[in-house]
Parts: C-alpha cells; sequence; structure tokens
C-alpha cells in the first residue's frame, strides 16, 4: 500500500541509473523517485498501488459515504450497534469492481 511515508523513503536515482538499470527499477515494488538536476521530477509507483490510491480519494469525495461513516460514528458514541467502516468499504468497492468489469 503506497503511503506518505514510503514516498518519503523512496529511492532517489538520476536518469542514467534509470535508464541503465530499467528492468531493475521497475520490477521493484516500492517506489522510486527520479531525480533530474538535483530536483525531484517523477515517481515510478506500481499500477495496483495508484489505483488503490484512486480508490481512496474516490471514496473520501463520495458525500454519501462519508454521511454513512458519520452515521455509523455517532450510533457508536450513543452506544447503539454500528455499522462497520470496513464492511462499507468492502461494498462499496464490490460494487465498483463489478462495474469496472462492465466496460
Amino acid at each position: 500500500m503506497l503511503t506518505a511515508n514510503n514516498l518519503l523513503k523512496a529511492q532517489h536515482i538520476g536518469p542514467r541509473v534509470l535508464t541503465r538499470d530499467y528492468k531493475r527499477v521497475l520490477a521493484r515494488k516500492e517506489p522510486v523517485i527520479i531525480e533530474v538536476k538535483s530536483s525531484r521530477a517523477k515517481v515510478i509507483v506500481s499500477l495496483d498501488d495508484l489505483v488503490e490510491l484512486f480508490d481512496k480519494i474516490e471514496d473520501l469525495q463520495d458525500r454519501a459515504l462519508l454521511d454513512l461513516v458519520r452515521e455509523s460514528r455517532d450510533a457508536s458514541a450513543r452506544g447503539d450497534k454500528p455499522v462497520a467502516v470496513a464492511e462499507l468499504f468492502k461494498k462499496i468497492r464490490g460494487k465498483k469492481s463489478l462495474s469496472r468489469r462492465r466496460i
């Protein structure tokens, strides 16, 4: 899973190293930062990590989902049986993956 901490700890390489060792660089599971003239220019991350990141962004932008999470927290505070957030994410991701398969 891609996190800000992973990016901060990512290996920095120059374009020459990327050109010379591109197979090894692309085979890495961790992100790699490409520096051009000592300035961070690009990041190489796995496709799975990128898709997961975009899924999280979509989830955070989904107003209905945020309302469900808020209701669950409120129910928990009242002592009611809350709906597990993990279950909500599973249901939503399941619907998204079904819709992606139709494309």
